[in-house]
C-alpha cells in the first residue's frame, strides 16, 4: 500500500497502478516453491495477484460523494471501479475475471446483465436491468433510473425507485448516479438522463414516496386496520 501512495504520488494512472502490483506479487510468490493457504492446501498465483489488486484499490481510499467505496454493495463497487479503471471500453476476458475476484464475484454473477461480451472481451452495459426489485444493486437502480426517466419522464423514474423499496433519498444510491455523471461524457445518453435526474430528485422522491404508499395499500398482504374495518361495517 506504500507503494501505491508513491505511485498516486508521481501521477500513475489507476489502471497503471493495478499493472504495477502484479510485481511485487509475483516476486513474492516466486521465492517458495510452494505457497500454503491456512487449511494446508496450495494457493494459486492467481490469488495473489487478485489480493494484489484488492489492496490498490484499498490503498486509493476511493470514495463516491465522501462515502467509502467498501460500503456499497459487491455488484455496484466492481461497476463503480471498471468505469474508473477502463470506462466504457472492451477489457480482456482475463482482466475482467481478476477485477471480479477483487469482490469475490464470480463471472456468472456479472457477465448476463451488466457486462456485454465479444469474442475480444467484456464492455459495461449502461442499459436499465429488465426488473428492479428491494435486492437490486444500487448501480443497477441507477441504470434502471436512467433508461426509465429517459423513456417516461418524472413519473416512470419514481415508479422505478418505489419498487427498489429503500428510502428514496438513499445516499448510496444517489452517490453512485453522481458518480456516474461525473465519469460519462456530457453527451452520453445516459449521463443527461442521470444529470435531468438529479435536477429533478425532489419530485421524483415525493411521487416515488407516494408510489410505494399505492403499492403498500393494494398489496393483499396488508393486513386490514381499524379504519379499514369500521369503514366496511
Amino acid at each position: 500500500k506504500r507503494s501505491v501512495k508513491n505511485w498516486s504520488r508521481e501521477g500513475l494512472a489507476l489502471g497503471d497502478q493495478m499493472m504495477a502490483s502484479y510485481g511485487p506479487a509475483m516476486e513474492v510468490y516466486g521465492r517458495y516453491a510452494t505457497v500454503l493457504q491456512p487449511d494446508g492446501s496450495s494457493a494459486s498465483l492467481e490469488r495473489y495477484l487478485t489480493l494484489a489488486r484488492r489492496s490498490v484499490r484499498e490503498a486509493t481510499a476511493l470514495r463516491l460523494d465522501e462515502i467509502p467505496i467498501e460500503t456499497f454493495d459487491s455488484l455496484t463497487r466492481f461497476a463503480v471501479f471498471w468505469m474508473r479503471l477502463y470506462g466504457r471500453t472492451v477489457v480482456p476476458k482475463g482482466e475482467a475475471r481478476f477485477l471480479a475476484q477483487v469482490d469475490n464475484l464470480r463471472m456468472e454473477e456479472v457477465r448476463h446483465g451488466l457486462l456485454a461480451e465479444s469474442g475480444a472481451g467484456f464492455r459495461l452495459l449502461l442499459d436499465p436491468p429488465t426488473n428492479v426489485s428491494p435486492d437490486s444493486a444500487e448501480f443497477d437502480v441507477a441504470r434502471a433510473l436512467a433508461g426509465a426517466f429517459t423513456a417516461g419522464g418524472t413519473d416512470a423514474a419514481a415508479n422505478v425507485l418505489a419498487k427498489w423499496d429503500r428510502p428514496v433519498d438513499d445516499d448510496h444510491l444517489w452517490a453512485v448516479i453522481g458518480d456516474l455523471v461525473a465519469q460519462l461524457p456530457a453527451s452520453d445518453g445516459t449521463a443527461k438522463a442521470l444529470t435531468a435526474l438529479q435536477r429533478n430528485a425532489s419530485v421524483v422522491q415525493n411521487l416515488a414516496k407516494g408510489a410505494a404508499v399505492a403499492r403498500a395499500e393494494a398489496s393483499p398482504e396488508r393486513r386490514p386496520t381499524l379504519f379499514d374495518m369500521i369503514e366496511g361495517a
